[in-house]
């Protein structure tokens, strides 16, 4: 079940479309984390393990978008350590970038920019495929700081790689963002 969202421009949070539907589904994702870690409980393997990592993954991004960022934080800190555990190098990099996220939705830009730049020093140890993910996140990060040429350089390098791979919804999300960020939001 997803939950539909869209770009407020001052800052360029992710906010939830319908507050009904973004509760049906943390609620969902509560009993799916709860059942997933008796699950591990039961029968400790890699893969019980793995199961919690995606549905804490999962949880997390809910409760950024409820504004429940402790427990978003906590959700996607032990997402990370798990990821971390089993060697899923792009899983980890991955969450790391969504954590980032969660500081940018909580009002934290200095922090969340702060973090996306580091891992950007981690792109060419794998992690290429997340290029334009993390110049997105950058440019919204950017964006809320008011550094709009910063912003405007990371979501047109977005948009680039998005054009190559021809993902019609990422283009379309990436054209959203760049004409909030061109309007000065």
């Amino acid at each position: 079940m997803s939950i539909p969202t869209f770009f407020e421009p001052d800052a360029l949070r992710e906010m939830p479309g319908d507050e009904a539907q973004l509760q049906r589904v943390l609620s969902e994702l509560e009993t799916t984390a709860r059942a997933m870690r008796d699950n591990l409980h039961g029968e400790p393997s890699e893969e019980n393990v793995a199961h919690l990592g995606r549905a804490l993954q999962k949880l997390s991004e809910a409760q950024r978008l409820a504004n429940r960022f402790e427990e978003a934080r906590a959700s996607k800190a032990e997402a990370i350590a798990i990821w971390q555990k089993l060697g899923r190098a792009k899983a980890h990099f991955l969450c790391r970038m969504k954590l980032a996220m969660i500081d940018h939705q909580a009002g934290e830009f200095e922090r969340a920019a702060t973090a996306l730049e580091a891992l950007e020093d981690e792109l060419d140890q794998g992690f290429t495929i997340y290029t334009d993910f993390l110049a997105e996140a950058r440019a919204r990060c950017y964006h809320a700081l008011g550094r709009r040429d910063a912003a405007t350089a990371q979501i047109q390098r977005a948009l680039k790689v998005r054009l190559a791979r021809g993902n019609a919804r990422h283009i379309e999300v990436t054209r959203n963002i760049e004409a909030i960020i061109t309007s000065g939001g």
